[in-house]
């Protein structure tokens, strides 16, 4: 679980915006294309394991991977949200991981 007084203290590395808690169902797609081995990360790289949770920056571009209840805010591990996935759907209010 991340405390939720954290998000008023970090930002996404690339854009510096904030960062929020992404919706159970973005991360079970994500977590299929990673099953499928068709998810990236920033640097065109697979991300190999799935993930527990993601924080999602203000523009809806970005998810960084969390694991063991730890965010993972380095920018090349970011993932990029595809077009396809429901942008509308991607963040929740709730802050707890």
């Amino acid at each position: 679980m991340i405390d939720p007084s954290l998000f008023e203290y970090i930002r996404c590395p690339v854009t510096q915006s904030i960062l929020r808690v992404g919706a159970d169902d973005l991360i079970q797609r994500i977590n299929q294309r990673i099953s499928d081995g068709t998810a990236r990360n920033r640097i065109d790289r697979p991300v190999q394991r799935p993930l527990d949770a993601g924080l999602v920056n203000a523009d809806n571009s970005l998810l960084y991977p969390v694991w063991a209840g730890i965010p993972t805010l380095i920018p090349d591990e970011a993932i990029p949200i595809d077009c396809a996935l429901d942008a509308g759907r991607v963040m929740e209010t709730d802050a707890s991981v």
